[in-house]
């Protein structure tokens, strides 16, 4: 059995842990109160842009000091004098806890029907193969539904159970021999599940793996 890691080798755990937390506060505190502005009908670059707002509206008493961006572009060197550049949805950066800390969210709508997006080179792949999170050690894929639909989630879950889309997305089992771990180990109490997948050298961490914590929120309306 290969070697597992802690988190704490990894990424300043409690920062991260309350970063997380204070998104999914912000979401359901913001969708709640302003039901309108959090319409599932909305494109998802406006929703990550509204909870953006949201974030920096709430977080102005302290409790949070690192700095949310959304729908930032990273340039990415492909050549003497070219670039390419890759745009985040929602991303969180801070280096208050000894160590620079960036984490990634990508959101994506999720119904039964498109469960391929949320996995494909526009989702999940884009942590794998793609230009995401390069050498970071966890990420984030959220998941947006519809008021009271959980049939997506299960569907997810069972389609990551698939030995094809295993392979498709390099998923590992973790040292207990699962490819989903639930609940999260990651961030636990606030991800659902972690799923884990090798990366290319050179977008890998130096363990060779990155972990995404998958987070599922809902839009207040259709």
């Amino acid at each position: 059995m290969r070697r597992r890691f802690s988190w704490e080798e990894l990424l300043p755990v409690e920062e991260t842990r309350a970063a997380t937390a204070f998104m999914i506060e912000v979401w359901k505190k913001a969708s709640s109160a302003n039901p309108k502005d959090f319409k599932y009908s909305a494109r998802e670059p406006d929703l990550t842009g509204m909870l953006t707002y949201y974030l920096h509206q709430l977080g102005a008493d302290g409790r949070i000091l690192g700095f949310w961006n959304a729908e930032t572009q990273m340039p990415r060197k492909r050549g003497i004098g070219r670039l390419s550049r890759t745009r985040k949805d929602l991303s969180y950066q801070s280096n208050l806890s000894g160590g620079r800390l960036d984490l990634t969210f990508e959101f994506k709508k999720i119904t039964t029907s498109n469960l391929g997006a949320y996995r494909g080179d526009g989702g999940m792949k884009r942590f794998v193969d793609g230009d995401y999170a390069i050498g970071k050690p966890l990420a984030f894929m959220v998941g947006i539904s519809r008021p009271g639909d959980m049939a997506p989630i299960k569907h997810l879950r069972r389609s990551l159970m698939n030995k094809a889309t295993q392979r498709v997305l390099r998923m590992v089992r973790d040292g207990s021999g699962r490819y989903l771990v639930e609940p999260s180990e990651a961030v636990p109490g606030f991800c659902q599940f972690d799923t884990e997948h090798n990366r290319p050298r050179g977008k890998a961490p130096a363990h060779g793996t990155i972990t995404l914590g998958h987070i599922f929120l809902e839009c207040p309306s259709s």
